[in-house]
Order: C-alpha cells, then structure tokens, then sequence
C-alpha cells in the first residue's frame, strides 16, 4: 500500500499534531437465503476521503447452488454506485470463489450511515443460506484540495 505523500509532511511537533491519515482495517460477514448477499461500508467521515487498497472475499454458496459473481462498488457524493471490480463464475454447484482486488481508489467520504463502498454475491438460487465474507484495507486521508466532480 502506497501512503499519501501528506503522510510524511510534518508541519507542526509531533506532541501537537493531529493524524495525518488513518489506517482502515475491516471484515464482514453476511448472509441469507436470497440471491443477492450484500454488506456497505458506511461511516467515512464527510470531510475526509476514503483511499481504497485492497478488498479480498470468499463466497460460499448454500447447499446445490453457485455464486454467479462478485462485486465491488464505491458510492459518489450524489449516491450513484459505481462498480470497481466484478469477478463472474460459470454455474458450478458448491464451489466457494474469490475476489482479491489491489488497486488505489479514491472514495469522498459521505458521513453518517451513508454508504461508501458496497459488497456483494450474486448466487444462482436463495433456497439455502449463502455466505459472504468481505476483508478491505486503506487509509482515511483528509479532504484536502480534494473535491467531487
């Protein structure tokens, strides 16, 4: 992971200085009996920005099903959601699949219980329980000279 180069500007003692950045770290986990399993990241601050890293998953599908894809997404200040990665299967009955996505994004942070990012598994049938579980890495910056467009 490549740190913000802000990261190593010291403009004040470091006893008085505030975070330059913080470091975000997070799992989840869902469920359900439904075709479409999905889980946001919510809570990134308005002013600051989210810079996305890294996003690993593993779905594993209930009893006879298939996970059809995997999809990661970002929401814009306005709340449209954009994809950032999406990985398709072939129907193949009872094969957990992955995603191991690197890159560097950068989300506006949109406050509250607002999303951020979006994760997802799409399942061929919702008769059994289908599992997801979503790692992702990357560090909260300040906003900046940053704006949306």
């Amino acid at each position: 992971m490549r740190a913000p180069e802000l990261t190593y500007r010291y403009i004040y003692r470091i006893d008085t200085a505030g975070p330059t950045f913080e470091v975000l770290a997070r799992v989840f986990n869902a469920s359900g009996a439904a075709t479409l399993v999905s889980i946001n990241l919510t809570g990134v601050p308005k002013n600051k920005v989210l810079v996305l890293t890294n996003v690993t998953a593993l779905s594993n599908p209930g009893a006879t099903q298939a996970v059809t894809a995997i999809t990661i997404s970002m929401f814009t200040s306005a709340a449209a959601q954009v994809n950032v990665v999406q990985e398709t299967f072939p129907v193949d009955a009872d094969e957990n699949q992955t995603l191991n996505w690197q890159g560097e994004i950068f989300i506006p942070g949109r406050g509250g219980t607002f999303p951020s990012v979006g994760m997802s598994s799409s399942y061929d049938a919702g008769v059994a329980s289908n599992i997801c579980g979503f790692a992702l890495q990357g560090v909260i910056i300040p906003r900046g000279n940053i704006a949306t467009f």
